[in-house]
């Protein structure tokens, strides 16, 4: 892919995609007992013995939910779309200390057992005000959320290093984590910008952080919002939503 190289910018990243590629993956039964006399017998108390009593029952081995089918229709990162399964990126996830590759797939509890209640994947930059005052205040953020009994799962793609002027690597991603104590959210860096909603044609324009809200049970993105929501209303909405079922 050949991007033009994305201009330091106050919440505001302008770029030219001249050709997307979209991030791949680095890419017994029971024999029913014992057997027994069917007649009837005797037993030490003088009551009769009916056949089959006291011969237990053996229950089925219990075969766990079906895995979650990742949905195939109507795939993309605009609302109501469903994010591709194929998405990762390469970062820290919540209270990693190694870098690791870390899939979409992480996020996605279909039939809640693992209590997730949201998603929220946020486009960040350097050299953006709104994404530092977002990054100051989302440990404690998530903390609060917990405290409330919501279990919703941050990550941060960091598009350039440090320097605000060179592609995104795990310096630029590192580098986020420590400086905003990032310990309870997953951050990696994208210089894919995967989770940038194309409208077609070769220039798209998007202002940052860009939050994307999504849906555990569904992959679907339920609101993109360009801006730093210090509310996160549909985000909570979602998970208070979630957390209720």
């Amino acid at each position: 892919m050949m991007t033009k190289p994305p201009q330091r910018a106050h919440g505001t990243l302008a770029l030219t995609v001249i050709f997307l590629v979209a991030c791949g993956p680095p890419t017994p039964s029971s024999g029913g007992g014992s057997s027994r006399d069917a007649g009837v017998a005797a037993r030490p108390d003088g009551g009769v013995e009916q056949p089959g009593e006291d011969a237990g029952t053996t229950e089925r081995p219990d075969a766990g939910a079906a895995p979650c089918a990742w949905p195939t229709d109507n795939l993309g990162v605009g609302v109501g779309q469903r994010v591709p399964s194929e998405l990762n990126w390469q970062g820290y996830g919540a209270g990693d200390e190694q870098e690791r590759t870390i899939s979409i797939r992480e996020f996605y509890d279909c039939d809640g057992r693992q209590g997730v209640h949201g998603v929220l994947l946020i486009t960040s930059q350097y050299g953006c005000s709104r994404c530092t005052s977002q990054a100051s205040g989302l440990t404690q953020m998530i903390e609060s959320w917990a405290q409330e009994g919501l279990n919703i799962k941050v990550l941060t793609l960091k598009i350039e290093d440090s320097d605000g002027s060179k592609p995104a690597s795990m310096e630029g991603a590192g580098h986020w984590r420590d400086t905003y104590g990032l310990s309870n959210s997953a951050v990696a860096f994208d210089n894919g910008y995967t989770m940038i909603p194309r409208t077609g044609g070769g220039s798209i324009r998007f202002g940052t952080p860009l939050n994307s809200v999504i849906d555990p049970r569904t992959m679907e993105v339920i609101d993109v919002i360009q801006t730093f929501d210090r509310s996160y209303g549909s985000l909570l909405e979602l998970a208070r939503r979630r957390a209720a079922e």
